[in-house]
């Protein structure tokens, strides 16, 4: 296929895209501004371990991924993970999950029975709801994007069920407070509690977009500067600074952003021409959450039998503390810590050359995540092996009441031009199913544009 096509963004979004376009004929190279492919969907190596330190999990009911998985051959890589995790919150501790045979559901045990039919109440509404709360295609439900979940929840259920297990399940999930977070998104993560179990990857998570990687031309530590379109011959001129230091202009039919789109405005010339006003103040308004990870390779397990703990709203920042990653948590040592918090929300993002933008700043914490942890679990620092620290500044998007219906228009309204196309969690749901899930359907718009 004679097309060329340059996709900005080596994420699993973009790779994504890559790898779909790529498999078609497209003439594709990848622009990354970091030494690594993969973005947040990140492994590190440490001590013969691999210590995921963004994205934690392949969720069973992420069906796209799977597929994916299968085609480069990765699901043969797939290592459960036990969902043992317990809730810390209040002062107290006590069971979310054991998920077995014999009892495939989450824990109830702390509700009163009369409490539990709240529990009943909430499985029936999933059922009569199952086809419309899907996380591989958010769009299905979008009657159910009205009411934030945290309201929805204490309406509908019970406040005991709701502070006890929900507000802790979507602090960890999506590093906000459920009434912050339109309902369908949460409800698609639990429309199946018994069918809920999650996956690693022998070797970390990062092996999907690194052996992506190596079926697309990726040219790494290279900073897009700017993007300009020539509507008359159909093409974009992206300049670019190259690992060595110099810069270049390089030409292309097509171009696929795959980054966040506080960054892609910021090189795009003449955004409002190039996605037109509605879709500049759908990019303009996208916020996302930043998380502050800690891994650490320990020299003796934590807690015998755990995955980890998720801890209550406001419990010293923390949000979650797992064990055990890749091959060391499928030969049953659990010789890595992952301990995650939430730093705070990104700003809206403000027009270019106005007071606010000009002093924005991007929230990062100050919290010592090991000294928080440490609260819960005395003696951890002495068993430090190795340590490293992360902070994500686009860690996950924020999908308030309503977004789902703004990434929809987005997507189905005619933009002025079809050079461009976007990718990225933002548009297709938080976590790895929502980057694979843009990026596939970037990919379809750019062999439709041409069409």
């Amino acid at each position: 296929m004679n097309l060329r096509v340059l996709v900005i963004g080596a994420g699993l979004a973009g790779l994504t895209a890559a790898y779909k376009l790529a498999g078609l004929g497209v003439n594709i190279l990848v622009l990354e501004k970091e030494n690594y492919a993969g973005g947040r969907v990140k492994s590190d190596s440490c001590q013969g371990l691999a210590l995921d330190s963004g994205a934690q999990f392949i969720g069973g009911m992420y069906h796209r991924t799977h597929s994916l998985l299968r085609e480069t051959g990765l699901n043969r890589c797939l290592a459960p993970i036990k969902a043992a995790v317990d809730v810390i919150g209040d002062g107290s501790r006590y069971s979310l999950c054991r998920h077995t045979l014999a009892r495939p559901y989450p824990c109830f045990d702390t509700l009163t029975w009369r409490k539990k039919l709240a529990v009943l109440k909430l499985a029936l509404f999933l059922r009569s709801h199952r086809n419309k709360i899907d996380i591989s295609n958010l769009a299905a439900g979008v009657e159910l994007d009205d009411i934030s979940f945290g309201k929805w929840a204490e309406d509908f259920l019970c406040p005991e069920l709701v502070r006890q297990y929900l507000n802790p399940v979507t602090a960890s999930l999506f590093f906000q407070p459920a009434g912050d977070i339109s309902r369908l998104v949460p409800l698609t993560l639990i429309r199946s509690p018994h069918r809920c179990k999650i996956h690693s990857l022998d070797g970390g998570l990062g092996s999907l977009p690194e052996t992506m990687a190596k079926k697309v031309p990726v040219l790494k530590n290279t900073r897009v500067l700017r993007t300009t379109a020539n509507f008359t011959n159909n093409t974009v001129s992206v300049e670019v600074s190259l690992p060595n230091g110099k810069k270049e202009t390089l030409s292309a039919n097509r171009v696929v952003f795959a980054i966040p789109p506080q960054e892609l405005l910021a090189v795009l010339d003449d955004p409002q021409k190039s996605v037109g006003s509605n879709g500049l103040n759908f990019l303009r308004s996208s916020r996302f959450v930043s998380v502050s990870v800690t891994g650490l390779v320990i020299a003796a397990p934590i807690s015998k039998g755990l995955y980890g703990y998720v801890f209550q709203p406001g419990e010293h920042g923390l949000t979650s503390v797992s064990f055990g990653r890749g091959r060391s948590y499928k030969s049953g040592s659990a010789n890595t810590v992952t301990i995650i918090s939430s730093g705070g929300e990104t700003p809206v993002i403000a027009p270019p050359g106005s007071e606010q933008d000009s002093h924005s700043q991007y929230p990062e914490t100050d919290t010592d995540l090991l000294l928080s942890a440490e609260r819960f679990f005395p003696g951890l620092a002495q068993k430090i092996i190795e340590r490293k620290d992360y902070n994500w500044k686009y860690a996950i998007p924020c999908f308030p009441p309503g977004r789902v219906r703004e990434i929809v228009k987005f997507q189905e309204t005619p933009r002025p031009s079809k050079l461009f196309a976007f990718c990225g969690d933002y548009l297709g749901g938080p976590g790895i199913e929502g980057a694979v899930v843009s990026g596939l359907t970037a990919a379809d718009q750019i062999i439709s544009s041409i069409s």
